[in-house]
């Protein structure tokens, strides 16, 4: 217990808070996980230094009449500053709008 009772009455709960804040960016939105997963592989294929580092993850969303997608998210950056520098280089390399980089959190 004492160790649990020192983890409710940590210091600083904004930075515990901080910690545990995700930021990720989306990069696209595929009408299945399977389109998700492929485009994730070929992104991080043409592009592996920019992804080095990073991970995806796939968030399926249901959108009631335009049906379910599931969103191509890359993460986890420490914070928003650091997710719209990948942003801008993930335009600039891919040549994509900036549409197609979103911040997430």
């Amino acid at each position: 217990f004492p160790s649990h009772d020192s983890h409710n009455t940590a210091p600083a709960p904004k930075q515990k808070n901080a910690e545990k804040r995700i930021v990720r960016v989306q990069i696209a939105a595929m009408s299945s996980n399977e389109a998700a997963k492929q485009q994730w592989t070929k992104l991080s294929g043409s592009y592996s230094s920019l992804f080095s580092g990073l991970k995806p993850y796939v968030e399926k969303v249901d959108l009631g009449k335009r049906g379910i997608f599931y969103r191509l998210q890359i993460g986890n950056f420490p914070d928003q500053i650091s997710a719209e520098k990948f942003c801008n280089r993930y335009v600039a390399q891919t040549q994509k709008s900036s549409a197609d980089c979103i911040i997430v959190e």
